[in-house]
């Protein structure tokens, strides 16, 4: 899980914050006219548990491209550039506060350890005291390997392993034997872990799969996995490349899971027999399917029902159309397919491009679901299809939408997505659209015309229509294609009324 604060709980420190604030501004009041009021500090009056929250928000803020990284000590995050050793750094009293917050030092970042780690993060591990912990190690692949501090690094953690709550774990291949003996000696001790994810670099510094290294006895890294497995807690795994090309693990607890996430291709039978153990799923993210497709008409009789399952990521061969006729997700919020690209879709591929559409349109009737995130990533049916699917129930409560392909954003598309009154428009919850429109000519204007009509800063008193809730839109083309004279003045109009617009060759990306 991500280490930032649970927004849930912001409302009330924000609350809390400017109840103090208010006081401060109130307090030179209490004086005398002729009597200047004292200079106080507003972080010395700040509670300490405020004060607390404060820290751990500024420290768990995810900055994206953080370049200032020190790979010599421990973060809280890869998309952390500090750590809360530099609070103590400020006085005394913000160093007293940070040394008694366990949480600031619940979440460790460990970048290809090394001798300089060690020590600190015996010291997280001591300042973190009973708080759950986030752990993450990572080995950079093009730097010599020492195995010795990655070893006392993991025998630190273990001491803390009834504490462990998620952990994403990059090791190299000549630590993973010692690791499976020590956690072996002491599997029994998991109390709190939820997620794990653990990949494995080989000798030669490529992913490490099983079936590579490991035939005859248990591996080790299996022999891990075994371990973690246990926990009662155990909710999310990502088993990377390391299963592939070889049975799923017999020791899952397929029943408890509620998100899993696979780094490679999964042949369709064998997805629908890992959900259909899995009652409880929550969120599914595969690599890929492989055309390897073993009738599940007679062993799948009916659709299996998952009640649960709101997020679905795929990468799938052409014949994914088999998978959908073997799913009801009734739940589905969020669902993101990307197809091969086109030109292994044309001859006698392509023929099927019908039959897939018609199971995908029939999945979306039967599940009878209401998405809000979706992207349709070089489908393989052509813009007709396209505008059934998007016509659909399951799409008209959609707020993020991306689409990617050729011949799919025609002008009969884009008019589609026009809008002309509330109470017929397409989708009309639609906050962000993304179109990625590859070998394709549309009309000059047309793009900025829909975009106008989706994008209204007050309520026409004609027609009485609300403003639409279209807030951020980006348009790729190929890149020997240019916007056209009239979409570019447009969309400069609405520059001009508020919407922020940005152009580079070959795309254009609008907030509003």
């Amino acid at each position: 899980m991500n280490a930032t604060p649970d927004p849930c709980h912001q409302p009330e420190v924000n609350l809390r914050v400017d109840n103090h604030v208010r006081d401060i501004d109130d307090y030179p009041h209490t004086f005398p006219d002729d009597d200047p009021p004292p200079r106080i500090s507003g972080a010395i009056i700040i509670p300490d548990d405020i004060l607390s929250e404060i820290f751990y928000a500024a420290l768990y803020q995810e900055e994206d491209g953080a370049t200032d990284f020190d790979s010599t000590v421990p973060m809280v995050s890869y998309l952390s550039n500090t750590d809360p050793v530099q609070l103590g750094h400020v006085c005394s009293h913000w160093r007293t506060v940070a040394l008694g917050t366990s949480k600031l030092w619940s979440s460790v970042c460990i970048d290809h350890p090394r001798g300089s780690h060690v020590n600190l993060t015996k010291l997280w591990m001591e300042r973190a005291k009973t708080h759950p912990l986030k752990l993450t190690i990572k080995t950079e692949v093009f730097l010599p390997i020492d195995p010795s501090p990655f070893l006392e690094i993991l025998e630190i953690l273990i001491t803390k392993l009834e504490y462990w709550k998620e952990i994403d774990f990059d090791l190299p291949q000549e630590v993973i034997l010692n690791f499976s003996k020590i956690l072996q000696q002491r599997r029994t001790e998991f109390q709190q872990l939820e997620s794990a994810t653990i990949s494995v670099h080989s000798r030669q510094r490529h992913f490490y799969k099983i079936k590579d290294h490991d035939s005859s006895t248990q591996s080790p890294i299996d022999s891990i996995w075994e371990a973690i497995h246990s926990s009662s807690s155990l909710r999310h795994v990502n088993w990377k490349n390391l299963y592939e090309g070889r049975p799923l693990p017999n020791h899952c607890p397929w029943n408890r899971l509620t998100r899993i996430k696979l780094d490679y291709h999964i042949a369709i039978d064998k997805l629908l027999e890992v959900l259909s153990l899995s009652p409880n799923m929550e969120d599914f993210r595969a690599g890929g399917l492989s055309k390897s497709f073993v009738s599940t008409r007679t062993v799948y009789p009916t659709p299996i029902v998952l009640e649960k399952l709101h997020t679905l990521y795929l990468t799938t061969p052409d014949n994914a159309g088999e998978f959908f006729a073997n799913v009801t997700l009734p739940a589905l919020q969020n669902l993101h397919i990307t197809y091969p690209p086109p030109p292994t879709l044309w001859g006698q591929e392509r023929r099927n491009s019908s039959n897939e559409a018609s199971k995908f349109q029939q999945f979306l009737s039967r599940s009878k679901c209401f998405l809000k995130d979706v992207w349709l990533n070089t489908p393989p049916f052509d813009d007709n299809d396209l505008r059934s699917h998007l016509a659909s129930t399951a799409f008209q409560s959609v707020v993020h939408l991306r689409i990617t392909g050729a011949n799919l954003i025609t002008d009969n598309t884009i008019r589609f997505f026009t809008s002309q009154q509330m109470n017929t428009d397409i989708m009309p919850g639609v906050e962000c659209l993304w179109f990625e429109m590859r070998d394709t000519e549309v009309t000059d204007g047309l793009l900025s015309a829909m975009v106008a009509s989706r994008w209204l800063l007050e309520i026409d008193q004609t027609t009485r229509r609300c403003p639409a809730r279209l807030r951020e839109a980006r348009f790729t083309k190929d890149f020997w294609r240019d916007f056209g004279p009239q979409d570019i003045k447009g969309f400069s109009d609405m520059l001009g009324q508020g919407l922020h617009v940005s152009i580079s060759p070959g795309a254009l990306g609008m907030q509003g």
